[in-house]
């Protein structure tokens, strides 16, 4: 894809990883049936839930301080935290006996591959490799699904043990090789750059010539003023605490279902929301370079730009939800199996919500590009206060319905109150927002 320009190619790498996790998302939901389906989904929420705590010691906020530390140890602060929250997640999980069909040994290998992968690959993000990541993606969702149609094939029970290790070859084997794209990049410069095949030394000459390959950094940025410990949890506490309120605004209707109605109709319900999410994560593709270059202060008109990228992501969503929604109920029983019946019935009250979700995320990129993340935070507080207060009601009345309803609520209101606090500390108007104009 050397002819594309990095922004596409990073929205044809996140398009690419879209269609493969919706083919494995149908596979799984064909091959293993809904209520199987519903494990699955409970799995992956509870190790999103480790994933932020991990986080708080090296996720998201790592494109905001690696480029102003790049010799503060960052690295290795986030890899003890990482290694201590697996271990530690780990173990609550056998004093709990977590209520999931996994050998004892899976549960925490799956944890340590897991979090270490994801630390690795925001280490690459952050030294500018978004495409190297997003490649890192497409192969982690083909080998998954190479995998598991391998192992049905030749006669593997269609349990969530079959799935789960499946998820832990494909997640060691990223961990492990995107640990091996950083040991060139042990930085030597401030700067790093985007190539094809890895990581490079901004010192070095590129063949490419755009900003997300171009990762300059701010002037008064270097160690000369030294990052202690307590200042890389704190940001990550404001960065990572909000992912994990936003996922738990997302994913509490799992824990919900699973206790009241159970796994298959909660298999239904997540295979719905995932189809709607689907387009939103499309739109993630822009957020890490948008948020990388704001950090890096490249972007001229950081409001402004975050608004034009904010109705990209509106519409990419809201046609892809459109999309789903024409879909008959009849089609995709066809396709997953008579235990998705009433799928059809489910996205229209989901899809709201999930464009919703799809403006409000490149949105909170304005935040995290200037280290406000208190802002995102807030934001997120909002979406998970409204969705536990109305779930529970509406589940009551509505059933899953309802539950889909309070999710799109939720996410509306949230969205409602980021654009307003976006008018107020930027100064545009409404019609600034919707046109893209800089204000005078």
């Amino acid at each position: 894809m050397a002819f594309a320009s990095p922004v596409a190619q990073s929205v044809l790498l996140r398009l690419l990883t879209a269609l493969l996790n919706l083919v494995l998302l149908g596979y799984t939901a064909r091959m293993l049936g809904p209520g199987v389906r519903g494990e699955i989904s409970l799995l992956i929420a509870t190790l999103g839930i480790a994933l932020h705590i991990a986080g708080m010691g090296g996720g998201s906020q790592l494109v905001y301080l690696l480029p102003r530390h790049p010799h503060g140890g960052i690295y290795r602060r986030a890899l003890l935290w990482t290694t201590a929250t697996a271990a530690g997640v780990a173990l609550v999980a056998l004093l709990v006996q977590a209520n999931l069909p996994l050998h004892p040994a899976l549960w925490p290998a799956l944890l340590f591959a897991f979090l270490w992968g994801n630390l690795n690959r925001w280490m690459l993000v952050a030294r500018g490799a978004i495409l190297v990541d997003h490649r890192l993606n497409v192969g982690n969702s083909l080998l998954q699904l190479v995998l598991l149609a391998g192992l049905l094939y030749g006669g593997a029970p269609t349990n969530l043990m079959t799935f789960g290790w499946v998820l832990l070859v494909s997640w060691a084997l990223i961990a492990l090789w995107s640990g091996l794209l950083l040991l060139p990049a042990r930085p030597k410069s401030p700067t790093y750059s985007t190539e094809s095949g890895g990581v490079r030394r901004a010192d070095q000459p590129s063949q490419t010539n755009d900003a997300v390959s171009h990762a300059e950094q701010p002037s008064q940025t270097s160690d000369a003023v030294p990052l202690c410990w307590g200042q890389q949890l704190r940001l990550g506490f404001y960065a990572q605490g909000t992912d994990l309120i936003l996922l738990l605004g997302n994913r509490l209707a799992y824990y919900l279902l699973a206790a009241t109605l159970g796994s298959s109709v909660l298999g239904r319900y997540a295979l719905a929301q995932a189809l709607a999410e689907a387009f939103w994560s499309m739109s993630r593709s822009i957020n890490v370079w948008l948020a990388g270059r704001i950090s890096r202060s490249t972007e001229q008109d950081p409001a402004t730009s975050t608004m034009r990228w904010c109705r990209y992501a509106f519409w990419n969503s809201g046609i892809g939800c459109a999309l789903l929604i024409a879909v008959p109920d009849e089609l995709w029983v066809r396709l997953l199996g008579d235990g998705f019946r009433g799928l059809s019935g489910l996205i229209p009250w989901l899809a709201p919500g999930m464009i919703a979700l799809a403006y409000q995320g490149t949105l909170m990129q304005y935040y995290a590009g200037t280290g406000q993340f208190r802002r995102n935070a807030t934001t997120a507080g909002t979406a998970l206060l409204s969705v536990a207060l109305s779930a529970p009601l509406l589940l009551y009345f509505m059933g899953d319905t309802g539950v889909a309803l309070a999710q799109s609520l939720s996410l509306i209101l949230s969205a409602a109150f980021i654009t307003r606090r976006f008018q107020r500390d930027t100064r545009l108007s409404l019609g600034q927002m919707l046109t893209g104009q800089s204000p005078v």
